[in-house]
């Protein structure tokens, strides 16, 4: 997961490497604020999609989407 901001609105590149020979393509997704830490997004003939940004207690900040989390990487 690689968010990003593009003209003023936050932009996720979605990449899964899970071992398949031929990879799934990438989804490109604008996310819309729904909350401070809620965003949704829809890929293309996709369904609407929530993606939330937490901090953990020891000060981890962690992106989730779906069943996959993913750390801050500065």
């Amino acid at each position: 997961m690689t968010v990003t901001e593009r003209n003023g609105m936050l932009h996720l590149l979605y990449e899964i490497f899970d071992g398949r020979q031929i990879p799934s393509p990438p989804l490109e997704i604008t996310l819309s604020p729904v909350s401070e830490t809620v965003f949704a997004g829809a890929g293309i003939g996709q369904d609407w999609i929530p993606v939330v940004f937490s901090t953990l207690a020891d000060g981890s900040v962690y992106c989730y989407i779906g069943m996959r989390a993913a750390p801050k990487i500065a």
